[in-house]
């Protein structure tokens, strides 16, 4: 991967509703885990469930056979049998349905900081690329900047030159102020199915 890092303010119209950002959805990427253990417990209670399904519709069977023949009348019990087993296959439903068997994280493909900060507030545009090229200019990294804007950005390949920004940069990088949980932004963007 190349050395790239990306500094900017949250406060951009691209980022006000991260849900419609193309551009997020480039730069923060889901990484979904499984979770083994999740997985084979919800075939447990489900495989439960269907055994459960089953026993109740075999009692019912007798139950009616019972009857045609008046020899027993388990019909009695029925009403109590049913209500019981369709609360507990609900309830093993809701069970089943609630266990996570995916967790998610949430990377960047290079280094990126969206300063959300009232005290602070970028405003310079410039990209530099691998220590070796930086761009300067009016070019904002938004999609109207990217896209629909008449903008201007020169290039600079002097070493000295970008080092000096690089240098700059670097200092704008380790600056402590409040940023964009990544992974919030990322379960906007992306959302999280439970399973």
């Amino acid at each position: 991967m190349k050395d790239i890092k990306l500094i900017s303010s949250a406060k951009i119209d691209d980022f006000r509703y991260p849900k419609n950002s193309i551009l997020l959805r480039k730069l923060i990427l889901q990484n979904r885990n499984t979770d083994e253990d999740a997985i084979n417990k919800r075939k447990s209670l489900y495989n439960f469930t269907v055994y459960l399904t089953l026993i109740l519709i075999i009692y019912t069977l007798i139950s009616i056979v019972l009857l045609a023949t008046k020899n027993i009348n388990l019909f009695t019990l029925t009403p109590y049998v049913y209500m019981i087993s369709v609360i507990l296959i609900l309830f093993l439903r809701k069970k089943i349905l609630s266990i996570r068997t995916y967790t998610y994280s949430y990377t960047t493909p290079f280094f990126i900081k969206f300063i959300n900060d009232d005290e602070l507030f970028l405003h310079y545009k410039l990209y530099i690329i691998d220590n070796s090229y930086a761009f300067l200019g009016s070019l904002n990294f938004t999609r109207k900047g990217l896209f629909d804007n008449y903008e201007s950005c020169i290039t600079i390949k002097d070493e000295k030159v970008v080092k000096k920004l690089s240098d700059y940069f670097d200092y704008i990088t380790n600056i402590s102020c409040r940023q964009v949980d990544i992974s919030l932004w990322g379960r906007i963007i992306h959302g999280e199915p439970i399973n």
